[in-house]
């Protein structure tokens, strides 16, 4: 499974607005929620994030193993 726990850790410690990476990325609200519960989203999205975060793809996703 693809979680997104990287992404919600990184925006928070450099104190990164929800309404911010929405402004600047063009990504939806229903987007956002899907990051949050860790729903699929299309590398395009995960692109747009790299781009405004200036980070790589492992900063922001990570596999877990399910059980």
């Amino acid at each position: 499974m693809i979680t997104y726990e990287p992404f919600r850790a990184y925006v928070a410690t450099k104190n990164i607005k929800k309404k911010d990476i929405m402004e600047n990325t063009g990504i939806s609200p229903a987007t956002m929620s899907k990051l949050k519960h860790d729903k699929p989203v299309s590398i395009e999205i995960i692109g747009r994030l790299c781009a405004f975060l200036d980070c790589s793809v492992t900063e922001i996703i990570k596999y877990k193993k399910e059980i």
